[in-house]
């Protein structure tokens, strides 16, 4: 049986393969795709307001670095750094509960590709682009987390099935509703 490879397995593996030279552009390609994604996702796993979401993000990329010659990714880079994020922060919440008996202690449209544009396409395209992120930051923190995660990170379902530790039923509810909510709403004004 033969294995169909999509283009986007391809590029990781280039990507991976450009990283593990040191292929500085490679990691940062890397950093601009997944940082806002993963940091969203680290403050929504902090039991509570905290910086130290930034930091483990940052860790997890200086990590990603660091190793990158020993690297040995079987996932998609998506699900492996949102398991990396998810698995520091288990260990950082662990520490504490640790720390805490020990002392007794009680998270569009790129206008520079749209040059060529008209400026009122780009006033309109920036005019939607707003109203849509307005309608995404209405969606329930779950719903909006599994959406922000499929169509901006592009996790597939079962990737954010185990990521949020939910079934892949609740999956494709939780994008049903953010679709349905946000094809609603586009046209009322």
């Amino acid at each position: 049986m033969c294995k169909v490879v999509k283009r986007t397995d391809i590029q990781e593996q280039e990507l991976l393969q450009r990283l593990s030279e040191g292929d500085t552009v490679a990691f940062d390609r890397l950093f601009l795709t997944y940082y806002h994604g993963l940091l969203r996702y680290a403050k929504s796993l902090m039991p509570y307001p905290s910086d130290a979401a930034e930091d483990i993000v940052c860790n997890i990329f200086g990590h990603l670095w660091e190793h990158r010659l020993r690297l040995n990714i079987s996932t998609s880079i998506a699900a492996y750094l949102y398991t990396s994020v998810k698995n520091k922060i288990l260990r950082e919440i662990n520490r504490d509960k640790l720390y805490e008996r020990t002392t007794d202690r009680t998270e569009h449209i790129d206008i520079a590709d749209s040059i060529h544009y008209e400026p009122d396409n780009i006033l309109q395209y920036k005019q939607l682009d707003e109203r849509i992120r307005d309608l995404i930051n209405k969606l329930p923190q779950r719903t909006k987390m599994v959406f922000l995660m499929n169509r901006n990170d592009k996790l597939t379902y079962d990737e954010i099935a185990v990521l949020l530790d939910i079934s892949i039923h609740s999956v494709k509810t939780h994008m049903y509703r953010a679709l349905l909510f946000l094809k609603s709403s586009v046209y009322i004004k």
